[in-house]
Parts: C-alpha cells; sequence; structure tokens
C-alpha cells in the first residue's frame, strides 16, 4: 500500500474492496429491476400455489462469497394445506397418520380450528377451541400435541427447502448479471478517491481526471 493519503480503488487492500463492493450492491441491484421483478413475480406464484396466504417476500440483498445472505418470508397456512406440505417431505421416521386423521376429523367438526403462522424464521401455530362445552378427549388432545410437535418441525423443514430453491433463482441474475465485476469496474473507473479504510474521501469527474490525481 503506498503512503500517499488518497487512495484508488485498486490501491485499496483486498478487505476494503470486498467492503466497497458490498456497500454498492443495494445501490447497483436497481439496474436490474427487471430481472429482480421476474424472479419475485415468479416467487408469488409459486407461493400461491402453495396455498400460502398474506404472503409477504423479504430480501436483503448483500452477497458474501456469491450467496445470498437473506431471504425469508411471512405467510399463513390452513390445516389441510399443511398436511399437504409435510407430507410432501418424504417423512418416513415419524408416521403421524393417526395424529392427522384425529386434528382434520375434528377441525371438520368444527370442535377446533388449526392455523399456522410463518414469520420469517420462526413457524408458529395456533389452536382454538371452538365449542367450549364440548371437551375433547385424553388421546385426541394427545394426537393434537403431538401433530403440532411435528408439523412445525416438517414445516419448518419445507420452508428452508423452499428458500433454497428460490434463493437460487435470484443467484441465477446475481451470476448472470457478474454484479460484483460491474461494481468493481464502476468503482475502478468512476474517478473516486478514498483515504486508507476505505472510506470516500471526494469524487473527482471525469476517469481520466480521476486517475491523474490518483497517481499525483
Amino acid at each position: 500500500m503506498s503512503k500517499k493519503s488518497l487512495y484508488c480503488f485498486e490501491d485499496l487492500s483486498e478487505l476494503h474492496q470486498s467492503k466497497l463492493i458490498r456497500s454498492r450492491m443495494k445501490e447497483i441491484i436497481s439496474l436490474w429491476c427487471w430481472d429482480i421483478e421476474v424472479v419475485e413475480s415468479r416467487i408469488n406464484n409459486e407461493a400461491t400455489a402453495m396455498k400460502i396466504k398474506n404472503f409477504e417476500l423479504d430480501t436483503d440483498f448483500h452477497f458474501v462469497d456469491d450467496r445470498l445472505f437473506k431471504i425469508s418470508f411471512n405467510g399463513q397456512l390452513q390445516l389441510i394445506d399443511v398436511v399437504e406440505a409435510i407430507y410432501d417431505n418424504d417423512d418416513y421416521y415419524c408416521n403421524m397418520h393417526k395424529e392427522c386423521l384425529t386434528v382434520v376429523s375434528l377441525s371438520q367438526r368444527n370442535k377446533i380450528n388449526v392455523g399456522f403462522s410463518i414469520n420469517k424464521s420462526i413457524v408458529e401455530c395456533n389452536v382454538d377451541i371452538l365449542n367450549a362445552d364440548a371437551s375433547l378427549s385424553k388421546k385426541e388432545q394427545q394426537h393434537i400435541n403431538n401433530f403440532i410437535d411435528h408439523a412445525t418441525l416438517m414445516l419448518d423443514i419445507w420452508r428452508s427447502s423452499v428458500i433454497k430453491k428460490w434463493r437460487e433463482y435470484y443467484l441465477e441474475v446475481f451470476r448472470k448479471n457478474n454484479f460484483k465485476e460491474i461494481i468493481r469496474d464502476d468503482l475502478i473507473n468512476l474517478g473516486n478517491v478514498f483515504l486508507k479504510n476505505g472510506d470516500l474521501a471526494t469524487t473527482i469527474n471525469g476517469v481520466k481526471n480521476g486517475k491523474e490525481n490518483c497517481n499525483n
């Protein structure tokens, strides 16, 4: 590293170059909003097909080592859709057939109402007793408890697999547009002057002038 007080992007350490690239990611990614909109439309369609209610996608476009740093979603699932979702995951280790039948039957008879919420990284279940006068048997209550424990676990696995697939959609856009190299070229050619720690010191208009000032 040169002893001069101002530096061009190429003069900075690799650590500070990476820091600058990450800080510019949110700014530059808006230039590919069409690709992002296509991905979000695809995800919204899939969420509808999965019967996720009140669906909200949550993304944070910070990339580290070519991985999407954060993607999650909020939504609700009805009981029958949860049963379908957890049995789409081949669950050979814990058979909940009787528990599913009990819970679905109680729901169909309007004894209980079961709903599931996915709030970012948390899967939650809510069970309402619809008829306070109709008591549940000990066996029915045990089936409900077992079902809830198992369903929340399987939904968390299901949620992770869905997010993994959706993350790949965004990464395809990221790889196709080669964001990091584009941002690196911009930082080299825009004529920005930085302090040693990577903070922007000033901006010099024009690539040629920026280069000349950096090298003086």
